[in-house]
């Protein structure tokens, strides 16, 4: 068996009198996706993720049970990302909102400076870039602030190893953030294990494939070192335990919606992969590619890794194809380019950062709830029935009291709170629901079954709230003469 340690692949067009432009293209979409980034936060998982940090920070420990809800108090729930959460919630208190959009703007910059590396083997700057753009621009649309960032620079650092490109040994540190961080460390098995097999049929050394193993199975038990211990291995394999119903009320848990913009691209890049893999019979690129596609095609939140481990068929499948070529410029010619646009780029992230506000509450009821904090609604004796992202704003705004209906953690909800949330949304049998959680006020969109219910009913009172909105009081709650 050969044991060999790997070498990065030999690229195949040399002598190009182009190949200066591959770091000024690199810089440019490494530019463009960390503007991207650098944009206000809102993204609901981030507020909890944020407000766990807080918590832990705060000298609550790393939470057992769920310190959020009503509904699930008691219920056993660990915060598998507890360290994004404490790194989120540290570089908060140092630096407020500004230091949390740097901090999103670097991990994706990072990631998309992997991506466009992980494409140097072409050469050909303009094979490169007919990569790397469509991962990238999809990527833009997926890197949302959550820790899965760490977990997809984590992936793309196993494929880096599995083509000998960084040295297997870091991926010890690496799979320690991963597995700290998000529950899709398994991703990196999966990815090792596909090239594993495939250079079996591909009848090459596979000693660089045994390597990687060892060093990501040595990062997971290293990672086991954590204040949780052994319980952060056994977390995926409990989230796969509620996929069904993850499936049915998780939007990024099912199949891609055909007509968006992101299935779309997602498209592209599976067809230039399909026209790649016809031309090379690299199974060791292949099929790893191949099963993080179907992942992919059977649900949305796959498409993003998927990309990212089919970049090595793309790379091999296209280099050698004319896609076109750019003026050569001269090595110094590079270099005050890349100068000046470094220089732009930092003045658009300086101006981005100095002229938008940190944070984007568009589509959340922050008006309605600054009220309801005035009346008193919103202390922890008070149930308020709000949908999940509502719930993961108060948890921003309020920390830990027990006084949320429900939040976005469908790995700790039961399924009948979650199968609730649907029915009152569609306004299904929403008396009978509001009346068992023992509801003394409601936060809804209007325009919903149940926000004209609400204005219709003669048991309950709301308030004048903010458009968009309806907070209504329970007549005959303790609570009633606050909302008069």
């Amino acid at each position: 068996m050969n044991t060999r340690t790997a070498t990065p692949s030999t690229p195949v067009e040399t002598g190009r009198p182009d190949r200066a432009w591959g770091p000024i293209l690199g810089l440019v979409l490494v530019g463009i996706a960390a503007l991207e980034a650098a944009r206000p936060l809102g993204d609901n998982s981030f507020l909890t993720h944020l407000s766990t940090g807080r918590l832990i920070l705060e000298g609550g420990g790393l939470p057992v049970s769920d310190p959020y809800t009503f509904t699930s108090a008691g219920e056993s729930w660990i915060a598998q990302s507890w360290f994004a959460s404490v790194l989120y919630a540290l570089v908060e208190a140092g630096s407020g909102g500004l230091g949390l959009r740097l901090l999103h703007m670097s991990l994706v910059a990072v990631l998309a400076a992997l991506v466009w590396w992980l494409t140097s083997p072409a050469v050909a700057p303009t094979t490169r870039l007919v990569v790397a753009a469509p991962v990238i621009m999809l990527g833009l649309s997926r890197w949302s602030e959550r820790p899965h960032l760490l977990g997809l620079i984590g992936l793309a650092l196993v494929l880096a190893a599995l083509q000998g490109r960084i040295d297997p040994r870091l991926l010890v540190p690496v799979m320690w953030v991963w597995v700290n961080s998000h529950g899709s460390f398994p991703l990196a098995f999966a990815l090792v294990g596909a090239w594993l097999m495939g250079a079996l049929m591909d009848r090459r050394g596979v000693g660089p494939a045994l390597t990687t193993l060892a060093w990501v199975v040595a990062g997971v038990l290293v990672a086991g070192l954590n204040p949780y211990g052994p319980r952060l291995w056994v977390f995926p394999l409990e989230l796969m335990g509620r996929s069904d119903v993850l499936r049915e009320y998780v939007k990024e848990w099912q199949p891609i919606g055909i007509g968006q913009r992101s299935a779309m691209i997602f498209a592209v890049i599976v067809l230039l992969a399909v026209l790649a893999a016809s031309r090379t019979r690299r199974w060791a690129e292949v099929l790893p590619a191949v099963g993080f596609a179907v992942g992919a095609f059977m649900s949305t939140r796959n498409t993003a890794p998927a990309t990212i481990v089919m970049i090595p068929v793309l790379v091999r499948g296209l280099t050698g194809e004319e896609i076109g070529r750019l003026p050569s410029v001269s090595a110094a010619t590079a270099r005050r380019v890349m100068t000046a646009l470094t220089g732009v780029f930092a003045l658009a992230v300086v101006a981005l950062l100095g002229v938008v506000p940190s944070w984007d509450w568009e589509g959340y009821p922050t008006v309605s709830l600054d009220k309801a904090t005035d009346l008193g609604l919103t202390d922890p004796s008070v149930r308020l029935v709000a949908r999940d992202f509502v719930g993961n704003l108060r948890a921003f705004r309020e920390g830990a009291h027990q006084s949320i209906f429900i939040d976005d953690r469908y790995e700790l909800h039961d399924e009948e709170l979650i199968s609730d949330q649907a029915q009152l949304l569609n306004g299904i049998s929403w008396e009978e629901i509001l009346d068992r959680y023992r509801a003394d006020v409601v936060l809804w969109e209007a325009d919903t079954e149940l926000g004209q219910a609400l204005v219709e009913s003669d048991q309950w009172e709301t308030i004048e709230s903010e458009p968009g909105w309806i907070m209504a009081c329970r007549r005959d709650s303790m609570v009633a003469s606050n909302c008069r």
